[in-house]
């Protein structure tokens, strides 16, 4: 069984996930990877979807919380294709000492099924985690990349620990390219049931 558990080191630096960008809203991040910008994969997130029209998109957390999200991409049928889901921002984008919170990992899924959103045949390393940002903890990003895989991935990868998970150390461990992304920003919402409510004329 491989088990993957990030020792943190506060000063580590980042390959793909250099994080130079700011935390403005509806601002869609520009990674690139050996100098080309990553394109746009599909996501959707119960009636909520994200693409290159919006990505980066600010959203109430009560709409991205409840399903888990859906990620449509392949270049080619029988490419195998790795997901991950990750949280710069954990516990907040100004003492990020959780970076990368892992909201979920799935991996050896053939682009045919990818294309549709659909993970048939593949593993879940990382089971799914909702957003869940706390309050005064700010805007958090949500980050899904797709990563190309060179062969296929043992079955029994394990991801251990959650918070400060090292994906570019992953990536390299597991001879990953990364081939495309999407994102979205939310943060906590205080929500008050009308049922909850005491109604005085």
């Amino acid at each position: 069984m491989f088990i993957f558990s990030l020792v943190f080191v506060p000063t580590y630096t980042l390959r793909l996930l250099e994080d130079s960008h700011s935390n403005s809203q509806d601002l869609c991040e520009d990674f690139r990877y050996n100098g080309m910008e990553l394109p746009i994969a599909e996501v959707i997130i119960g009636e909520k979807t994200f693409n290159s029209r919006n990505c980066g998109e600010m959203v109430p957390i009560d709409e991205v919380n409840k399903d888990i999200p859906v990620v449509k991409f392949s270049q080619d049928n029988e490419t195998l294709y790795l997901v991950a889901m990750l949280d710069p921002d954990t516990p907040s984008f100004r003492n990020p000492h959780c970076r990368h919170w892992v909201h979920f990992i799935f991996g050896n899924v053939k682009g045919k099924y990818l294309a549709y959103g659909k993970i048939r045949g593949g593993n879940i390393y990382g089971e799914y985690n909702p957003p869940n940002p706390q309050p005064g903890q700010g805007i958090h990003r949500f980050y899904f990349f797709v990563f190309k895989q060179k062969a296929r991935l043992v079955n029994r990868i394990q991801i251990t620990n959650r918070c400060g998970f090292n994906i570019d150390g992953f990536m390299e461990d597991f001879d990953l390219q990364p081939v495309a992304m999407n994102m979205f920003r939310s943060e906590f919402q205080n929500i008050v049931l009308i049922s909850d409510m005491m109604v005085i004329d």
